[in-house]
């Protein structure tokens, strides 16, 4: 210390210079804060020694040097801005206790004051936070503590001052430990409010949870009720108590109080009939391997007496029950195998065998029969379809068809028999009904045109008489008119027929091609030799024969 003040006194003047003192007060309060951070956590340096902070109410350490004393501990100001000013001055007292203020006399020009305000015409700087209580200042450098224990909140001493810091973890909270140290610890979301004692989360794990949240121990169990049943006995159930039930072979048993065993019921008669699920015994269904028929259902009692074995199904009426199997049939049963008729034996278990005779068939329960429907008798029916064979109670015969056309041949059938009767009535000739021609019945003065019988008359190119009617005395058809110049003829009325051309839109002549004007053509028939122009036409290539 005596070495410090020499040294200072050669650079700053004499002991007594305010300069002097405000130098020494500065390097004291650095010595202070550099020797504090060497003590442990919760201890400050005072008077050269490491002491508990309860052991200094205040936590600071004074010293004096030349008449200007400072205060460092935890209400101590932070580092001293820059002073300004001009003119002489008296010593300067560096910053107190919880009071963080400094004051620089007048006239010290560019000297550097511990904390708080300056006075006079000189102006210090403020470089900390003055008087900000014990709960906002600190000492130690670096050092971390929790904003709030229980809480991911962290406070960090950064110039002196609790500064906040990065948070815990999302799953982790600060804890406050030995000597104040903070730390992170991780935690159990599902202990949070369950510190210090045994709790379970939804997926069945068993968690002992320390006073600082986390898990200091875990067991996973098959289910969060067997989990919870168990926190008493701080291990996983291995049953719900008294409310599960188990089968040890034919002993029904019950979980114990603790969830930890079980404990005998009562006995039931087999292990099959232990019923764990209902929590008793199960009386026995069916008398053991005894045989019995449910519809064609061959049963068994099994024989644990529980229920009945499914042994075979059996044919219509064949499930036997004494016997414990099924009859192959019915003794005395006939049925049919294509067109064999099989007879069940008085035992049951087999078939005789016998053929239809002829064209019969075997139905239903073997019955020989000689059809079953029309289509079997269809050998009686006759080719004019007038006999049809039908199938009546199982056996062929034939039915007369009555009022329906004969097959192939004209005539309807009548009794069985096509009959056909012939109709010539008003017909001169042609088809009579019956593939015959009808006679020429015409009466004196009539003949026979187109099967009809008409007043007769003059023929087409024939000369004609013209009467009331264009008609005259031609036959049916046909009109009496003059053409070409020449007397009056009978020519086919319109329509005409393909073989023949249309005459002027009237009446119908025979085509022709002229081979001089209106001159004789061998194309026309005698009665009608000229072959004249078609006036219609226009061409002379085309004509028509006229008498």
């Amino acid at each position: 210390m005596r070495v410090l003040h020499l040294n200072l006194s050669y650079r700053f003047g004499s002991a007594g210079s305010p300069l002097f003192a405000l130098m020494l007060a500065l390097t004291m309060s650095w010595l202070a804060s550099a020797c504090s951070s060497r003590c442990r956590p919760g201890a400050v340096l005072k008077d050269g020694r490491c002491i508990p902070v309860s052991s200094a109410p205040d936590a600071s350490v004074s010293m004096s040097v030349s008449g200007a004393e400072t205060t460092v501990g935890q209400s101590a100001a932070g580092t001293a801005g820059p002073l300004a000013g001009n003119g002489a001055g008296k010593p300067v007292a560096a910053g107190s206790g919880n009071s963080g203020s400094s004051n620089a006399g007048p006239g010290v020009a560019n000297v550097a004051g511990v904390g708080g305000d300056s006075s006079g015409s000189a102006q210090a700087m403020n470089a900390g936070k003055a008087g900000g209580g014990s709960d906002s200042l600190c000492t130690r450098e670096g050092t971390v503590r929790c904003a709030s224990s229980g809480t991911s909140a962290r406070e960090s001493c950064v110039g002196g001052m609790w500064q906040s810091q990065a948070p815990c973890a999302a799953d982790e909270l600060c804890m406050t430990g030995e000597a104040a140290a903070a730390s992170c610890v991780k935690v159990e979301r599902a202990c949070i409010g369950f510190e210090g004692r045994v709790t379970c989360d939804n997926d069945g794990l068993m968690l002992v949870c320390a006073e600082d949240g986390s898990a200091t121990g875990s067991s996973k169990c098959s289910s969060r009720a067997l989990c919870e049943a168990g926190i008493a006995a701080e291990k996983c159930a291995l049953c719900a108590p008294k409310a599960e039930y188990r089968c040890d072979g034919a002993t029904l048993e019950l979980c114990g109080d603790e969830g930890q065993s079980f404990s005998k019921v009562m006995d039931c008669d087999t292990a099959a009939l232990c019923n764990a699920d209902a929590g008793s015994c199960t009386e026995a269904t069916c008398e053991a391997g005894r045989s019995s028929c449910e519809g064609n259902t061959l049963l068994r009692c099994s024989l644990d007496a529980t229920g009945f074995d499914l042994m075979m199904s059996c044919g219509q009426d064949t499930c036997d029950a004494e016997g414990g199997d099924c009859n192959k049939c019915e003794p005395g049963t006939r049925t049919c195998e294509q067109n064999n008729v099989l007879t069940c034996d008085t035992l049951g278990q087999d078939f005789s065998s016998e053929g239809c005779a002829g064209d019969r068939k075997c139905v239903g329960e073997g019955r020989c029969v000689e059809c079953i429907a029309d289509r079997d008798c269809s050998r009686l029916s006759s080719a004019d379809g007038c006999k049809v064979g039908v199938c009546e109670s199982e056996s062929c015969t034939t039915s007369n068809a009555t009022l329906r056309p004969c097959n192939g041949q004209p005539g309807m059938c009548t009794a069985g028999s096509c009959v056909c009767t012939a109709d010539c009535s008003g017909k001169c000739g042609g088809d009579d009904g019956c593939g015959d021609r009808c006679p020429n019945n015409c009466e004196q003065g009539q003949e026979c045109q187109n099967n009809t019988c008409v007043t007769a008359g003059r023929r087409i190119y024939e000369e004609c008489t013209p009467g009331s009617s264009m008609q005259g005395d031609c036959v049916s058809g046909h009109s009496c008119i003059g053409i070409g110049g020449r007397g009056p003829h009978c020519f086919q009325n319109l329509p005409c027929s393909i073989a023949q051309v249309s005459v002027f839109g009237m009446v119908c002549a025979q085509p022709c091609t002229p081979t001089e004007p209106n001159g004789p053509s061998s194309a026309c028939p005698s009665a009608a030799k000229f072959c004249f122009a078609n006036g219609e036409t226009g061409s002379e290539s085309d004509g028509y024969c006229i008498p």
